[in-house]
């Protein structure tokens, strides 16, 4: 099969963000698992991240009985039980500004979980025309 490549002579890159309490291990193990990342092989190089902060307590066991032999755990953001507010949400945004002008130029993003939320995040925060990380950070490269 040949290589495709975009306008700019070359395969998309897609940052992908795991899912609340995992890593990117698991993500690319899914991604695998899923079929896409070879479906996607000749088009685009899917890139997995570890989100920006620790898990602040264990991961599903669910997850845990997958992947046993994992014990780093992150998660994007905290959620503060009390009052349903979430804190760290800026920092993630932050973060993804910073990974893409260090992975630039990429493609687009693809989240799973609080993952996919932080990428409409991210892709509503582009639209913003007063809020420059995501703008700057996807014009750079």
């Amino acid at each position: 099969m040949r290589t495709q490549t975009n306008a700019q002579g070359r395969r998309l890159k897609i940052l992908c963000l795991p899912g609340w309490r995992t890593n990117s291990r698991i993500l690319r193990d899914q991604l695998l698992l899923s079929g896409l990342t070879h479906l996607l092989a000749d088009i685009a190089e899917l890139k997995c991240l570890d989100p920006c902060q620790p898990a602040q307590g264990p991961t599903n066991p669910i997850v845990k009985a997958a992947w046993p032999d994992e014990t780093d755990f992150y998660q994007w953001w905290y959620t503060n039980e009390n009052t349903m507010e979430y804190d760290a949400g800026e920092a993630a945004v932050d973060y993804i500004s910073k990974k893409i002008r260090e992975e630039g130029p990429v493609d687009g993003l693809l989240g799973f979980s609080q993952g996919g939320a932080l990428a409409c995040m991210c892709a509503a925060l582009q639209q913003k025309a007063d809020d420059e990380r995501l703008n700057n950070a996807s014009n750079s490269s």
